[in-house]
């Protein structure tokens, strides 16, 4: 039904790694500090270079801030962090 209603369809790209690198740390500020190599990761196993994917992370990402009392995403594995941010294959 929805189709119907859709004019013109637009089909857009992944984005690059170097390009998650660059828009990812402009899009929210939980990103400006954090390690390129998460965010790296983060978009190889879960966002796929796609934006709606990377702000349903960062959601996550800042809920389980909140309710952790964390102030900023860790810059390397091991360390404090919030629920789900390592190891690889958790939520976000």
């Amino acid at each position: 039904m929805l189709e119907s209603r859709v004019y013109a369809w637009q089909e857009i790209d992944p984005m690059r790694l170097d390009e998650v690198l660059t828009v990812v740390p402009a899009f929210h500020p939980v990103w400006a500090g954090a390690d390129p190599e998460l965010i790296a990761l983060r978009d190889r196993e879960a966002a796929h270079g796609n934006f709606r994917a990377w702000a349903k992370i960062t959601h996550h990402l800042t809920v389980g801030m909140k309710e952790t009392g964390s102030k900023s995403v860790p810059t390397r594995p091991g360390r404090s962090r919030p629920p789900g941010l390592w190891p690889a294959g958790s939520l976000i």
